[in-house]
């Protein structure tokens, strides 16, 4: 090895050690309407329900260390969040759960999802989110959420998109511009 590749193999080796844990792995979905790794869509309407839940074993190391905690869900466009449910009873706003509003818009904003301790595997449920979407579009976004993995090393979830209300006449659209496209096309062949 030459003196220059054992300069950039060392820095690569320091900067690898130096740098700070990435978003984690821990997978979320909503259970009714989606399914892992796939975006829940609804249709618009009131009193829509979303349970949500978790893969424990998708996490770093191949599980968590007692729970997730610090859970932030927004809404976008036309939801709004009307109530939240445990898996666990009793459930009580304020001690477990705050549906709220601060300077980036309202949230729903779970402490724990769970009281136990130990190690977890498995899927688990976080809660059922009732919610309005009258109209499209609309989403329920993950917006931050804290695990420790097995191994004791704390990690942070990435924004995504969780729930989601089609963009309005999408599919309408669609078909209108291909009959326009195809449809004169269509014509100068049959004559």
């Amino acid at each position: 090895m030459t003196r220059s590749s054992r300069i950039l193999f060392a820095s690569a080796v320091v900067w690898l050690a130096a740098a700070p844990a990435g978003a984690g792995t821990l997978d979320f979905w909503e259970d009714t309407r989606g399914a892992q790794d796939v975006t829940a869509v609804f249709p618009t309407g009131v009193a829509q329900t979303a349970v949500i839940v978790f893969d424990a074993d998708s996490a770093e190391g191949g599980g968590v260390w007692d729970s997730v905690t610090d859970i932030r869900f927004r809404p976008t466009g036309s939801v709004v969040f009307t109530d939240f449910s445990c898996p666990s009873n009793p459930c009580v706003e304020g001690d477990d759960y705050v549906i709220g509003q601060d300077a980036e818009g309202p949230f729903l904003y779970i402490f724990s999802e769970n009281r136990d301790t130990g190690e977890r595997h498995g899927i688990f449920e976080i809660g059922t989110i009732t919610f309005d979407g009258p109209q499209e579009p609309g989403s329920v976004q993950v917006d931050d959420c804290y695990y420790t993995d097995v191994n004791i090393q704390e990690h942070s979830c990435s924004s995504f998109v969780l729930v989601q209300l089609p963009e309005p006449a999408g599919a309408a659209a669609l078909i209108a511009g291909a009959v326009l496209l195809f449809g004169p096309l269509r014509r100068r062949r049959v004559r």
